[in-house]
């Protein structure tokens, strides 16, 4: 501990997290030309324009204007119609189809929205439980959900959910935010 130095630790973290925010913004805005072409349009309806790299307010707000185009344009429905074959499924869902989706969908089409708007932002895949002290907690195909992760400068990833409540929460948007996801309210 004698050759501990704390007046090193702000600079030592700042240099590795601007180091990390050049490798995010590196890797995680990348859209293909195809689906970024076919979302044009889309992305001018939302009224959303940045000149140069979105503030913190500006991703804040490209994400309530998301949430709250999801919430009120589609629906969670598990028997949602697919893209046909050869058909870029985010931009059948968010275009052609007929605007029902499970998570996966959700994540992927707000992942792609704020990457096309210039923010850093990510899929991820994972499990949902809830879960007891000192108890088992069975895990399942049914805990499956997909979110999407949202890059802020000198934060790091932060969770945004875009899944919109499913019927089986009689389409309660509280009861996502009741189950301990970190969500932007609009």
């Amino acid at each position: 501990w004698e050759n501990f130095d704390l007046i090193s630790i702000p600079q030592a973290y700042a240099a590795e997290e601007a180091a990390y925010r050049e490798f995010v913004y590196n890797n995680y805005l990348y859209v293909d030309d195809e689906t970024r072409m076919a979302l044009q349009s889309l992305i001018k309806s939302l009224g959303l324009d940045f000149d140069g790299v979105p503030t913190t307010e500006q991703k804040v707000a490209a994400i309530q204007k998301l949430r709250k185009m999801f919430s009120s344009e589609f629906k969670y429905d598990l028997n949602r119609k697919t893209a046909p074959d050869g058909k870029n499924k985010i931009v059948y869902f968010l275009t052609e189809g007929d605007k029902r989706g499970i998570c996966g969908d959700f994540a992927g089409a707000g992942t792609i929205l704020l990457r096309l708007l210039g923010i850093p932002a990510r899929r991820c895949d994972g499990f949902f439980v809830k879960t007891a002290s000192g108890k088992r907690t069975p895990v399942t195909t049914q805990n499956g959900h997909a979110w999407t992760e949202v890059y802020f400068d000198n934060i790091g990833w932060v969770t945004v959910e875009f899944t919109v409540a499913s019927p089986a929460d009689n389409n309660d948007d509280q009861t996502v935010a009741k189950t301990g996801w970190i969500i932007l309210d609009t």
